[in-house]
């Protein structure tokens, strides 16, 4: 089962993400209005986020500090690794996968 502390950290991924895209994170990733989450321009951030968020919850179930010593990805994986590796916060992830785009 998960923490209560790790859904707060999954929480406040979701809305630091929301504060720097102008939008509600959350809700476009669970009820996705209007199928907007198959634009390219949010399907983009929400996978970011969702692996931030994600990544950031097994950090902090982990009986021991994890540290990944290698990536591969492609595309937007490149930013998922980069988060990974501790290199940019999200909130830099703007200039590379946390901005909007236009389809």
């Amino acid at each position: 089962m998960i923490s209560a502390p790790s859904l707060h950290s999954a929480r406040a991924i979701y809305e630091q993400a929301s504060d720097v895209l102008g939008y509600d994170m959350t809700k476009l990733s669970h009820e996705s209005p209007d199928d907007q989450i198959s634009l390219t321009r949010y399907t983009q951030p929400v996978l970011l986020t969702h692996y931030i968020a994600c990544l950031t919850v097994w950090r902090e179930l982990a009986a021991t500090p994890i540290t990944p010593v290698m990536a591969a990805s492609h595309n937007l994986g490149e930013y998922s690794a980069l988060v990974a590796a501790e290199r940019p916060q999200l909130r830099r992830c703007p200039e590379a996968g946390l901005s909007p785009r236009r389809n």
